[in-house]
């Protein structure tokens, strides 16, 4: 039992779980005189591989990546604020006022090509991106 509502009863099995969460998994074996033995339910938590993975599960989008002039931000969620920073985390651009807005574009012109974070913070969480600013001068 993997926890999701799905089985197998083969011998030697995987599982791809469909979303992040946490699972109730169990092993049931039958030996060869049909005996049952249940495992000890055992939780495990399923966790995004990469911090795409992790906007995409918020409802974020980023993009276009790389950004030449302008960088769209998209959010299932209210937006509360949206942050650039270098890679050492100096703040460039700190946007706070959104007015129940979902979506906002990011004027990259006046900024140097190169690697950059982006902060999003919506009422329930806070997520950052990396992305690139190319060709804007």
């Amino acid at each position: 039992m993997f926890g999701d509502g799905n089985i197998d009863t083969a011998k030697v099995t995987t599982h791809t779980y469909a979303a992040f969460g946490d699972y109730d998994v169990a092993l049931i074996t039958r030996d060869i005189d049909q005996c049952v033995s249940n495992s000890p339910i055992v939780t495990i938590s399923v966790l995004p591989t990469s911090v795409g993975s992790v906007l995409d599960a918020a409802g974020i989008q980023v993009y276009p990546n790389p950004a030449k002039g302008q960088l769209t931000i998209e959010s299932d969620k209210l937006l509360q604020s949206v942050t650039l920073t270098t890679l050492t985390g100096q703040a460039l651009d700190i946007l706070m006022t959104f007015d129940g807005k979902s979506s906002y574009s990011l004027d990259c012109s006046t900024y140097t090509e190169g690697l950059y974070l982006i902060k999003i913070k919506t009422n329930d969480a806070t997520y950052i991106k990396r992305f690139v600013i190319s060709n804007n001068k």
